[in-house]
């Protein structure tokens, strides 16, 4: 007969494992359930998500635009303070997207402890 778990496991360890696994899944469905529902019926979360993109793409369009009249103007002043707010909106953008990765990392780490605490019950 074939060994299915590894040497240093045992069949209790292996099903809580399991457990943790099954009980993930079941977050992780009803989370795309409830992202499924947002988007599906128009809700006022997509709508302020779609609004602030839109806002965005707007703005960077106006900085963009600017630039390129500063440039065939060939007022260098101007340019220059253009590339300075986009290189600092960049860069606060980055320093979001790292602070929203650390988050998710805690979020992360904390739902596996509340996962191995209520499987250890």
């Amino acid at each position: 007969m074939k060994k299915i778990l590894p040497e240093n496991s045992s069949p209790s360890k292996a099903s809580s494992t399991l457990e943790e696994l099954r009980q993930y899944n079941s977050f992780l469905q009803a989370e795309h359930e409830f992202l499924e529902y947002e988007v599906n019926n128009n809700s006022e979360m997509f709508s302020q998500l779609t609004s602030r993109r839109r806002n965005v793409i707007f703005e960077e369009y106006q900085h963009l635009k600017l630039y390129l009249e500063a440039l065939q103007l060939g007022d260098t002043n101007i340019c220059l303070s253009i590339e300075e707010e986009l290189l600092r909106k960049h860069m606060n953008e980055k320093r979001k997207a790292s602070e929203l990765e650390s988050l998710l990392h805690s979020v992360r780490a904390e739902v596996h402890s509340i996962l191995a605490h209520s499987a250890s019950k």
